[in-house]
């Protein structure tokens, strides 16, 4: 579990324990009669849902806008790798590290992270952590990677 579920969780729990005492109820499914836990078990699943709702509403900016073939431009590596950054350009920054190009492999690891591909999102974070590159970057990857239990399989499988 990630720390945030556990904060949210607590958080509400105080909030109903506020809110029974002053006699108030979240809404009008509760009945008098409703337990401690169950009014707290309620809550819960509510930001269990809050929380999956705005991961599911968050889309990365290439999906949302259209991008220019940056490709197509004849950049320098670097100023490719600054516009591809920019725009979370997933493409332009998988070709430059497949140049070897070591500054993309953080941020693709990070674009492979928001993205839920684990494997590639960890494959990338080891590489950048080899050349030096985004070490910060790629240690947090690597801690969220932890966090989520994608480690507890082997690595293998996608966390729940």
């Amino acid at each position: 579990m990630n720390t945030r579920f556990f904060i949210h969780a607590f958080l509400l729990i105080c909030l109903a324990t506020i809110m029974t005492n002053c006699g108030n109820k979240k809404d009008n499914s509760l009945k008098e009669g409703d337990s401690q836990e169950e009014i707290t078990e309620e809550l819960i699943v509510d930001s269990t849902e809050a929380i999956l709702i705005e991961e599911e509403t968050s889309t990365p900016k290439d999906s949302l806008e259209a991008k220019p073939d940056l490709l197509s431009m004849n950049l320098s590596d670097d100023k490719l790798f600054e516009k591809a950054v920019s725009l979370q350009d997933s493409t332009a920054l998988d070709y430059l590290a497949s140049k070897g190009y070591q500054k993309a492999y953080s941020k693709l690891a990070k674009i492979c992270l928001q993205r839920k591909n684990y494997p590639s999102a960890d494959s990338y974070a080891r590489k950048a952590l080899a050349y030096g590159e985004g070490m910060e970057e790629a240690n947090g990857v690597l801690e969220a990677l932890d966090t989520y239990g994608y480690y507890d399989s082997g690595g293998e499988d996608e966390p729940d």
